[in-house]
């Protein structure tokens, strides 16, 4: 049961930088301190192994790096690097090429689908005036945090999360 409840949280979470992220192109720095912090709970309520958490610590600390590195020529946006690092943490060495491919992929979904809706609906009144900026504005940035939630949607149903939860 807490094994289920720490998964929920997990996702919850990571739909709520989502929508912040849409909202108002932030991912606050809580999302990714309460990630972090849950993980601790999640090491017990899902029986990791000393093994499996080196190897999550691995994949966390390696994404943090390689956001930062992104971050810093504003290719990407700090708090879509600390949710990337983060949610690596979850989903472990062996599930973090997926998560990284999925999230890539979706975010190129995004990218084109931003890329129709804006050229679409900005011309609508009422969507033009009462959408997020990120759908309506053309040459806004893509709020990343979308396609970083997907990734961990997508990778989780053959996940080492789901397995440890399943038994």
């Amino acid at each position: 049961m807490m094994a289920a409840i720490v998964i929920f949280l997990v996702l919850g979470l990571s739909l709520v930088a989502a929508a912040k992220d849409v909202m108002g192109y932030t991912i606050p720095n809580w999302i990714a301190l309460a990630l972090i912090g849950l993980f601790p709970v999640g090491i017990f309520a899902l029986g990791m192994t000393l093994p499996d958490i080196m190897n999550a610590v691995l994949a966390g600390g390696l994404m943090l790096v390689i956001g930062f590195a992104l971050f810093a020529p504003g290719w990407i946006g700090g708090g879509d690097a600390k949710l990337m690092a983060a949610l690596a943490l979850w989903v472990g060495w062996s599930d973090l090429i997926a998560f990284v491919s999925f999230s890539a992929l979706w975010g190129g979904v995004l990218a084109i689908g931003l890329l129709i809706m804006r050229r679409q609906l900005a011309h609508i009144p009422y969507i033009a005036t009462h959408a997020p900026r990120c759908v309506v504005e053309e040459g806004a940035p893509a709020p990343y945090g979308v396609a970083i939630a997907a990734g961990m949607l997508s990778v989780l149903p053959n996940s080492h999360l789901l397995t440890a939860l399943l038994g």
